[in-house]
């Protein structure tokens, strides 16, 4: 039974890495752009020089801010408008895509830990198998197996957690810039559609 619970941790640590992975290449790598790249798209764009903000912009295709330009630019105004706070709120839930999942994994880690070393503690002190033939060889291999299993299981949560924190930081400050890239659309589309 203890052998199941480690493989299971295995599997939820491998599960992880994949996750943490997946993230780090989206928000830290992929959606950021510099202050001053997002400055001179909202500049291009208040000035009314829109090829300009849309060549910037396509310079950097799948970071964030030039998404949501992209979408501001595109067909009439009222459309311009509904495109933009449909990319918006996208990328608001991409933002938060599996966050929540580090943090349960998290408890389902240290929680399968403690099961194992639980599990391992009990079957060595309950005198069954060959083991239980030498004097004290059982509960010093259980008490083994037992540490390995909330290692692993604590060593899992505590780099769910990590990786929690520091994605759940870079959401906010990804979210900070679209907001100012999208009041700044918002603004050119209604003064567009005004005149």
């Amino acid at each position: 039974m203890s052998g199941v619970f480690f493989s299971i941790q295995a599997l939820l640590t491998l599960f992880l890495i994949a996750v943490v992975v997946e993230r780090c290449r989206a928000l830290l790598f992929v959606a950021p752009a510099s202050r001053t790249f997002v400055s001179a798209l909202a500049e291009s764009l208040e000035s009314g020089a829109h090829a300009q903000a849309q060549r910037l912009a396509r310079a950097l295709p799948r970071c964030w801010a030039s998404r949501l330009l992209l979408a501001c630019v595109q067909g009439h105004p009222a459309e311009q408008l509904e495109q933009t706070e449909t990319t918006l709120a996208d990328l608001r839930l991409e933002a938060g895509a599996r966050l929540t999942m580090l943090r349960v994994s998290a408890t389902i880690s240290s929680t399968l830990g403690l099961l194992g070393g639980i599990l391992a503690i009990r079957r060595g002190f309950s005198g069954e198998g060959l083991l239980s033939l030498s004097a004290g060889l059982a509960q010093q291999v259980a008490l083994n197996q037992a540490l390995s299993h909330m290692a692993v299981g604590m060593g899992t949560a505590a780099f769910s957690f990590t990786a929690f924190a520091l994605f759940r930081g870079a959401a906010r400050d990804l979210l900070a810039q679209v907001a100012y890239t999208a009041t700044r659309c918002r603004g050119v589309v209604l003064a567009g559609a005004s005149a």
